[in-house]
Formats: structure tokens, C-alpha cells, sequence
């Protein structure tokens, strides 16, 4: 059976999140676009954002806010679980930016079916509405689905592709649209993993598998920069760029590159010049 939320949004709240979300577009001049990946540098600008691997099972992540300024970006920070598929964090990215805008609230996202939380569900919907907005599905379902009357598993696979979003968060935005029928919705999001990974695999669709990056803000940009400044050794460069499982190399800097202090002949020259 599919999970029930023990509250739900009423149709005041989904109004309310259709607003934001539609606000919040403009706002960054992305009405027409499909956001995808690029939630990752909006998030950037009110967030320190950090990426580490939690584990399969572990949330999709989580929020840390700090004060009540809502310009302060340094005072919040988001942990996305980089264990889950890259979907699924850009879900949990368009969650969390949410609670950073409009509510500046402390949060974990579990990627569960059910919530329980009013909050939670306005999360949710919101994400779903800011990397999925109505106007959009509907112009790019009339250019991949064959048979509107029909819909097709292989059709919602590539519309979450297209969208770089989850499976079932494409059925449902398909129901909330009025795209599918609350019988459809029903029926997909019975399938399986196992079918899905078939159908995935039989048309050639991205599963967007999990990276398990470590990425700790603009910590590895600043940390190059200061290097590249002669204000830390390479060996403090190594230390550094470790924490996020990279080497100099890695960033194409080598161990000859290293700024030098001068010898002690190269300071006698100097002191007698």
C-alpha cells in the first residue's frame, strides 16, 4: 500500500508553496529553465554547502542554521549525503533550500515516503515545484511523450532524467499536474528498483548514481589560494586538500612548484647587497 501522510497540505498551503516557488524563480531569473544540477550553486549562495558520503541508508541530508539573518550565508550550513543518487541530492538541495529561505529552521531530510511534519511536507512540495514548475513539465512532456493518454514508463524515466530528479517525484508532479490520473499515479509508484533499473537500462537512461564526493565549501579553492600566496607550505596544502580525498596533483600543482625560503648563501648574497 502506499504510505499516508498523517497530515497533508491543504490547498491554501500548496498555493502558498506555488507562490514561493514561482517568486523565487523569478528572482533568480530561472523561470524558463530546468534547474537540475544548477540547484547545487544556487544553494551555494546562501549556504555553506558540504558533500561527504553518509551512507546509503543515512538522510539525504541536513541543515545547521545560526542566527536569523537570512543574507548571512556563513552562519548556515547544508550537509548533502553524496551516498545517494546525485537525484536524489538535488532533491534534497531544493528541500533544504526552502528552509533556509522560509523558515531559517534546523532540518534533516530522510527521503522518506511519509512525513509526518507540516513543515515537511511544505518542504517537499516546494522542491518539487522549483525544479519541476508546471509550465515547464508541460511544455516537455508534449515533446517526449508519445501517447499523453497513455504515459509509459520509459516516458516518466526520461522526464526525471530530463529534470535530473527522482523517479517518484516525477510520478507525482505528473499527478499534481493533471498530466496522469490518481490511478496511474497509484500504479507507478508500486514499481520496483529492480524494474525501474531494467527499464533504465533497456532505453539507455541515466540511473545517476551516487558520486560519493567530499566537497567542504570553498574550502579547496582557499586553500590553493593560499598556497599560491606563499602563505601555506605544501605540505599544509597536502593536509588540506586530503580532507577532501585530493592531492596537489589532482589540482595541478606539483611538488617543484613549492615556494622555497631562500638558503642560507641566497640570504648572505641579500644581507650584503
Amino acid at each position: 500500500m502506499i504510505k499516508t501522510n498523517i497530515c497533508s497540505l491543504s490547498e491554501n498551503d500548496i498555493l502558498e508553496i506555488k507562490e514561493k516557488s514561482l517568486e523565487k524563480l523569478k528572482e533568480l531569473h530561472k523561470t524558463k529553465d530546468i534547474i537540475g544540477k544548477q540547484i547545487f550553486f544556487i544553494l551555494d549562495t546562501c549556504a555553506k554547502v558540504i558533500y561527504y558520503p553518509l551512507g546509503a541508508d543515512a538522510p539525504w541530508g541536513f541543515t545547521d542554521v545560526k542566527g536569523t539573518n537570512t543574507n548571512d550565508s556563513d552562519k548556515v550550513f547544508v550537509v548533502l549525503n553524496s551516498s545517494v543518487s546525485v537525484e536524489c541530492q538535488v532533491f534534497a538541495a531544493a528541500h533544504e533550500l526552502y528552509h533556509i529561505c522560509y523558515d531559517r529552521k534546523e532540518d534533516i531530510i530522510t527521503g522518506s515516503d511519509s512525513e509526518s511534519d507540516l513543515t515537511e511536507l511544505k518542504a517537499n512540495r516546494f522542491a518539487a515545484e522549483f525544479l519541476v514548475s508546471e509550465s515547464l513539465l508541460k511544455r516537455e512532456f508534449k515533446s517526449y511523450v508519445n501517447d499523453p493518454k497513455n504515459v509509459m514508463l520509459k516516458d516518466i524515466l526520461k522526464l526525471s532524467e530530463l529534470f535530473e530528479i527522482p523517479y517518484k517525484t516525477m510520478v507525482k508532479r505528473l499527478y499534481e499536474t493533471g498530466l496522469i490520473s490518481s490511478e496511474m499515479e497509484y500504479k507507478y509508484l508500486q514499481i520496483t528498483e529492480k524494474e525501474i533499473g531494467i527499464e533504465r537500462k533497456r532505453y539507455s537512461i541515466s540511473p545517476m548514481i551516487a558520486d560519493n564526493r567530499i566537497a567542504i565549501a570553498d574550502h579547496t579553492a582557499l586553500s590553493i589560494e593560499a598556497y599560491e600566496k606563499g602563505l601555506i607550505s605544501y605540505e599544509r596544502l597536502e593536509y588540506y586538500l586530503a580532507k577532501s580525498k585530493l592531492v596537489p596533483d589532482d589540482v595541478g600543482i606539483k611538488k617543484e612548484d613549492e615556494h622555497l625560503l631562500p638558503s642560507d648563501d641566497e640570504l648572505d648574497d641579500i644581507m650584503g647587497e
